[in-house]
């Protein structure tokens, strides 16, 4: 009988969950994290999220003249500015000309797209240059200017449109966007030397017209009148 309990008692031993543990030394200490996700699920990794890129803001400044004499040369500008600080120094260009100033905002694609800056001037009856579409690469914090010099033929008035689009060329070869950032609307008037334009230009033309043709009878009288009175003597002489 001692022999036998002796027996269950080194069979107890063997089996227990304490004997189990002390056989298995490394299954001891904190369990790794594989092991802790329920039916081979991936673990879960804190990744931060991706900040939005800070728009560049810029200063759109369009300057053309209101005024041009018929035959003269004029310059028509459009910037997108910004200083070194960041700070919107809107400036005028040329005397007597209309600015429009606005601020705008681009995105701030520079490191994953090429940014170009394109702009047209589209104008009718009015002579200009350059024609079409005009481009220059968009840098940060550098400045992009357009430049138009236009020549009115005759007096009047001239609308016509500034366009200024971005296109954004993905550096991966991916497809390129593009979208209009501004359409600027203006008004040019054309004047005569007088700085006469239009209806008031051609109403003194036609005056002049006039005036013309009156001194121009005026002199063919005078000089009819001075024939006839120099023949007359003459005739009065001879019959003596």
């Amino acid at each position: 009988m001692a022999v036998a309990a002796l027996f269950l008692l080194l069979v107890g031993v063997s089996c227990s969950p304490q004997a189990t543990l002390e056989a298995t030394p490394q299954q001891a200490g904190p369990l790794p994290l594989l092991t802790a996700t329920a039916q081979g699920a991936a673990p879960l990794k804190a990744t931060p999220e991706p900040q939005p890129a800070i728009p560049e803001q810029r200063l759109l400044t369009l300057e053309w003249p209101a005024r041009v004499r018929k035959g003269d040369a004029e310059i028509i500008r459009l910037s997108l500015e910004i200083d070194e600080s960041g700070q919107l120094t809107p400036t005028a260009w040329v005397d007597g000309n209309q600015v429009l100033v606005e601020p705008v905002q681009i995105p701030n694609l520079y490191e994953t797209h090429r940014i170009v800056a394109e702009s047209r001037l589209d104008i009718a009856g009015l002579d200009y240059t350059p024609m079409g579409e005009i481009s220059e690469a968009l840098l940060p914090g550098k400045p992009v200017t357009f430049l138009w010099s236009i020549r009115p033929e005759a007096v009047g008035k001239y609308r016509g449109t500034v366009w200024l689009h971005l296109r954004f060329i993905p550096l991966d070869g991916s497809a390129e966007t593009r979208s209009v950032l501004s359409a600027q609307l203006i008004e040019i008037e054309a004047v005569n030397f007088l700085g006469l334009g239009g209806n008031a230009a051609r109403l003194l033309g036609g005056v002049g017209t006039v005036l013309g043709s009156m001194l121009s009878l005026d002199s063919v009288l005078s000089w009819l009148w001075k024939l006839v009175r120099g023949r007359k003597p003459r005739a009065r002489q001879g019959k003596r």
